[in-house]
């Protein structure tokens, strides 16, 4: 009788495991609230641990210190585990790193990693398709951004309800601080990158798909470019609170290095690219009020650099100003000068004038970034000064 007992409560009690084990909840703030909430930093790592407790191809690691104090973690997926930092640098396997959350307010890298681990441990097809990957995710780049949640400074951003600053604990933007690593936060991202030693890196961001179709699109429709002339595109974070026109076209894209006259005209030409784009087009429409017919040049690619289309813009018009956001010593405008000084000298009724932002240290605070930065009224100034109006 004590037998059947003992054999009876044996049997009970890994039922009762296996039951507890099937009702663990990994559903995420994200689906819960339909899209509209990210999670807060600490229900993150949390998420990260339950899932590394609950399943062997899951670990979940800390390195270093972030400016805000805390460690910056990394959970690793593989089919088999992995126990020792050591294993991840020795592994043979396919390895990717993810990154999320450098700014904190784009918080769909945070969100998609989550349900990305999730959905492979759970799913045999899925563990199948990556037996042969090592997968590392940074959960959360920017502690101290993610732990300043706030629901104001992207203005421009559908959702979520809340989320994280840009600045780190320091008030950095690591966005920019990857090489200089003025952070303890590029340290200690520095130390995992080297660990990982990735064949593939992913740094999620977000844009709101605005203006990037060409670009985005290129890389696949150019392959007779891939080995040589693939060029460098620019895009500017200032930009992603733009909106243009995107044509409506299944397949849209130019030759690589071929500029886009926006406007003809017979007085001035200006030439620009990326941000600087956005100031060029509000001073030509207010030197057209003026009466001054302005032909507008996008350079759009830099490298191949569509020198002609300039050069024969200015052989109309005479006069030239280049606008881009960057630092005047050694710009995009000084060689496009050059270029004109020596194809295109003779054309010449004034000096082209270089548009740039000013040659200091690009600061933090708004205020100051603004100040730095070219302007309307800067492109405006220099027109009128080759004009000599």
């Amino acid at each position: 009788m004590k037998k059947i007992i003992l054999i009876s409560l044996l049997i009970l009690s890994f039922s009762c495991k296996k039951t507890t084990e099937t009702t663990i909840d990994f559903t995420t703030q994200f689906e819960k609230k339909a899209g509209t909430e990210t999670p807060e930093y600490k229900d993150i790592i949390s998420y990260y641990e339950r899932l590394a407790a609950e399943y062997s191809e899951i670990s979940l690691f800390s390195f270093g210190q972030t400016d805000a104090g805390k460690p910056l973690h990394l959970v690793v997926y593989s089919a088999e585990g992995i126990y020792n930092v050591d294993e991840i640098t020795k592994s043979t396997k396919n390895r990717v790193l993810i990154n999320n959350g450098i700014h904190p307010g784009e918080s769909d890298g945070i969100d998609a990693s989550m349900l990305l681990l999730r959905d492979i441990v759970q799913n045999d097809s899925l563990k199948q398709k990556y037996k042969n990957s090592l997968i590392a995710v940074i959960p959360v780049y920017n502690v101290g951004g993610a732990l300043n949640r706030n629901s104001h400074t992207r203005a421009n951003q559908n959702g979520p309800v809340s989320y994280g600053f840009r600045g780190n604990g320091r008030n950095f933007d690591l966005n920019r601080d990857f090489i200089k690593q003025d952070t303890k936060n590029a340290a200690a991202f520095a130390e995992i990158f080297h660990t990982v030693n990735p064949d593939v890196f992913v740094d999620n961001h977000v844009s709101n798909g605005a203006d990037y179709q060409y670009a985005l699109t290129h890389l696949f429709t150019q392959h007779d470019k891939l080995g040589g002339n693939l060029g460098i595109f620019l895009e500017n974070e200032i930009l992603y609170g733009q909106s243009f026109e995107v044509p409506d076209l299944a397949d849209y894209t130019v030759p690589l290095g071929k500029a886009r006259v926006w406007c003809e005209g017979n007085d001035i030409t200006l030439v620009s690219f990326g941000i600087g784009m956005k100031y060029t087009l509000e001073a030509a429409e207010q030197l057209a009020e003026m009466g001054v017919s302005v032909e507008v040049v996008d350079l759009r690619s830099l490298r191949p650099l569509d020198t002609q289309t300039v050069i024969n813009s200015v052989k109309k018009t005479n006069r030239c100003v280049t606008i881009e956001e960057g630092y005047p010593v050694c710009s995009i405008g000084n060689y496009v000068s050059s270029v004109l000084m020596q194809q295109a000298f003779d054309y010449l009724d004034a000096p082209v004038i270089n548009c740039t932002g000013k040659d200091v240290p690009m600061p933090y605070a708004a205020n100051l970034e603004k100040l730095a930065l070219v302007t309307t009224e800067d492109v405006m100034a220099a027109a009128k000064s080759v004009l000599y109006r």
